[in-house]
């Protein structure tokens, strides 16, 4: 049955009322495919297992692979440890011993030193760039971007958009946020030591720092007293404190009244 379209059209309005129908065979049709899916997702088992525990899961290659998806240069050791959390090395050594193997050890190093290290590295990263980029932003709304993007949610954020989940050792699965955030860390540690400090801090602004683009600053940055630091700001400039007033309205006496502010200082516009 084709589509049928109701046109009722009412004296002059514009308003056009559409009621569409929908052939017969539709509905069916996606029961049929949720069905299917549901059979395919049960032949794959439960996805709260992770990919390293199945048979053609190969590590190595995994490690490689990352890199290469980055476009980064990586020293294959140093990205191995840089995913290796120390709760997978005790996980591993309890089960060689209940298995009765004598020679537990394993040549394996955790990334606690590597999460210290790329920390410094971020944090540094984003404290030079957010002062280079924005030189003439109060010291406050410095910080308060410094904190969202060195946050546990924001770093996690950039380390699962990278594909790091499914590569993480751990005894932990799914990985949590501070988990994840920390594997970030550990990337970028190995980054500057593969490659440099400069391809790291380019790493962190490329897929960290990128993140506020889609923000509204709003968001990130809501101060309780606003005119108090437009004040603190310009006396530390040594100018005079800011005057506020009214340069348009419109609908003043509605609901939906427009006012247009000016904060003025020294007699010169420096807001709106």
């Amino acid at each position: 049955m084709k589509a049928k379209h109701l046109y009722i059209f009412e004296r002059n309005n514009l308003a056009i009322s559409r009621r569409c129908y929908k052939p017969m065979y539709v509905a069916p049709y996606l029961r049929e495919l949720k069905r299917r899916k549901d059979v395919q997702l049960k032949k794959l088992g439960d996805f709260s297992t992770p990919r390293s525990k199945y048979i053609e899961w190969n590590l190595q290659a995994e490690i490689y692979a990352f890199g290469k998806r980055l476009g980064e240069e990586f020293d294959q050791e140093l990205l191995k440890r840089a995913f290796t959390h120390k709760s997978y090395i005790q996980q591993e050594l309890e089960q060689r011993k209940s298995l009765g193997i004598e020679d537990s050890a394993l040549a394996l190093e955790d990334n606690e030193e590597f999460i210290k290290k790329g920390d410094r590295i971020v944090s540094d990263t984003v404290a030079k760039y957010i002062k280079n980029a924005l030189p003439r932003a109060s010291t406050v709304f410095h910080k308060s971007l410094e904190t969202y993007l060195c946050s546990t949610a924001t770093l996690a954020t950039s380390s699962n958009l990278i594909g790091s989940k499914d590569i993480i050792l751990s005894n932990e699965y799914p990985p949590s946020e501070e988990l994840l955030a920390n594997t970030f860390k550990a990337i970028v540690f190995a980054l500057e030591e593969s490659s440099g400090i400069e391809k790291a801090r380019q790493f962190v602004v490329d897929l960290l720092i990128v993140q506020i683009a889609h923000k509204d600053i709003y968001e990130i940055w809501n101060p309780k007293n606003p005119m108090g630091i437009v004040c603190e700001e310009l006396e530390s400039q040594k100018r005079a404190l800011p005057e506020s007033r009214l340069m348009r309205q419109t609908g003043g006496n509605t609901i939906l009244g427009v006012f247009q502010v000016g904060l003025y200082s020294d007699r010169k516009l420096i807001g709106q």
